[in-house]
């Protein structure tokens, strides 16, 4: 959560409590009119409802942005998953292209391999120094 929301969020509830304990004082005899202490009572009510519905709304707005990173933490995970098996099932594929090219390059002669593989550059030089019979 944003420090500086938290800090607004107590600023606003320490000045609601001020207004309540105000309301507070009032009650102790220094207003004798009955019509004025029905005015105080709803305006008291109204503070406690404003700090509850209040803090009750930020509580929710927290928790709705904890869930909404959760949610999107799940997703990345999965995700994350998904890629990682689909990059270990590509290695495993260029592990055995490998392991097949390494036994095709053994049992065939040095025209059919170059013909049939595609040859990267430093092979290239190795086998132009080969001859037919120093290829293992």
């Amino acid at each position: 959560m944003n420090p500086k929301t938290v800090m607004w969020n107590e600023v606003v509830n320490e000045g609601i409590f001020l207004i309540i304990c105000y309301h507070m004082v009032l009650f102790s005899n220094l207003i004798w009119d009955a019509s004025v202490k029905a005015a105080v009572g709803v305006s008291l009510i109204v503070f406690l409802v404003s700090l509850l519905a209040g803090n009750t709304l930020f509580i929710a707005m927290i928790s709705l942005r904890g869930a909404k990173v959760n949610k999107r933490a799940a997703y990345i995970k999965k995700k994350h998953e998904s890629i990682m098996n689909e990059r270990k099932e590509a290695l495993d594929v260029l592990k055995s292209a490998n392991t097949l090219n390494k036994t095709m390059f053994k049992h065939q002669n040095l025209k059919e391999y170059k013909s049939n593989r595609l040859v990267f550059k430093h092979e290239v030089q190795k086998i132009k120094s080969c001859t037919n019979d120093e290829v293992v």
